[in-house]
């Protein structure tokens, strides 16, 4: 009997001792989710470099193209109009003819005139020739030649003036007169205006003029040709016009005159805000209790570093604070991130 019980006691303790080991050998050995969550956990992100250069601010002005010279022609005397050599839409050059108004009278003036002087001439030669002519008699024949000759300039001159001619080279865009008509130099008789090279005008406000003030060139876009210049600008009022902003006029290379009056232009004014500042993406920036900061890569960690905001755009912020040009900073994924957390560049992350 004492023999059956201690059997069974030795036989209790095997069992509970196999239980106890069973126990302990499953605290020493975890699972695979377990040994995971002991892991460091890293959180993927994307970068870009820090740069340094100006910030730049770009506004843009609406102006039209007109004619760089627009004058009209007018008549040097008056008369009935005899001749007209050009019409509407005609490109002149500078010195061309463009009409004539009758002077038949001039014409006979001007012979009578050469007549006059060849008279004088000789008149000149023969007392010249004569030994019997006094010195005063010489002066006198030779002023009389001088005094022709002046006398046929200004016949001459006032023929020409029945000639009517541009002054530049252009387009004539109206002519007020018919042949047979009457012409006055009071009442211009053509228009000619020239748009090589071609003026576009634009209304600034004060503060673009300020910035204006220093420059000498600025981009001009022709959207109904899908082409841009570079235009040299020729004046900037200093006083406001009638709509009380200040007159802006830049001049363009014409050569093909594909650019006509009229035509919408463009002007894109780019201001410096911010010179030699350390640039970073505005989507970089973290906002949190009234301080800003980035996280910079560093040995796979993001730390943050504070900065001080100098200027915001929409896609680039100049700052200033503890980071340099080609640091590397977390532009997605900061929103979770805490000081010196383990991180992981994924895909899409721009590097210097």
């Amino acid at each position: 009997m004492r023999s059956i019980r201690w059997n069974t006691l030795l036989a209790a303790g095997i069992i509970a001792g196999m239980l106890l080991l069973s126990g302990c050998t499953e605290v020493d050995e975890p699972s695979a989710a377990e040994k995971q969550s002991q892991e460091e956990r890293q959180t993927p992100v994307q970068v870009k470099a820090v740069t340094q250069g100006a910030l730049t601010q770009q506004s843009e002005l609406i102006g039209s193209a007109v004619p760089s010279t627009a004058v009209d022609v007018f008549p040097k005397m008056t008369g009935e109009i005899i001749q007209l050599d050009v019409k509407k839409g005609d490109r002149v050059k500078k010195g061309q003819r463009l009409g004539r108004i009758k002077g038949d009278d001039l014409q006979t003036q001007v012979e009578m005139e050469e007549y006059a002087l060849e008279i004088a001439q000789n008149q000149y030669k023969v007392l010249v020739r004569s030994e019997m002519t006094t010195d005063t008699e010489l002066e006198q024949a030779r002023i009389s030649v001088e005094q022709s000759k002046l006398r046929l300039r200004q016949t001459r001159a006032q023929l020409e003036n029945t000639y009517i001619t541009t002054p530049f080279a252009g387009e004539i865009v109206n002519v007020n007169g018919e042949l047979g008509g009457f012409a006055s130099p009071s009442s211009p008789l053509f228009t000619v205006v020239s748009i090589q090279p071609i003026k576009i005008t634009a209304n600034v406000s004060s503060s673009q003029m300020l910035v204006l003030q220093n420059k000498t060139e600025i981009q001009v876009d022709i959207p109904d040709l899908g082409a841009g210049h570079t235009g040299t600008i020729s004046y900037l009022s200093p006083v406001t016009n009638d709509t009380g902003f200040y007159t802006l006029e830049v001049r363009l290379a014409n050569e093909d005159q594909a650019i006509k009056p009229g035509m919408i232009a463009k002007l894109l004014l780019t201001q410096e805000r911010q010179q030699d500042a350390l640039l970073v993406p505005t989507e970089a920036v973290v906002e949190k209790g009234g301080a800003s900061y980035l996280f910079v890569i560093e040995k796979d960690r993001a730390v943050m570093k504070n900065i001080e905001v100098l200027e915001t755009q929409s896609s680039l912020t100049a700052v200033k604070g503890d980071i340099q040009p080609g640091d590397l900073i977390v532009t997605k994924g900061q929103i979770t991130l805490e000081d010196g957390m383990k991180v992981t560049v994924v895909e899409g992350a721009q590097k210097p």
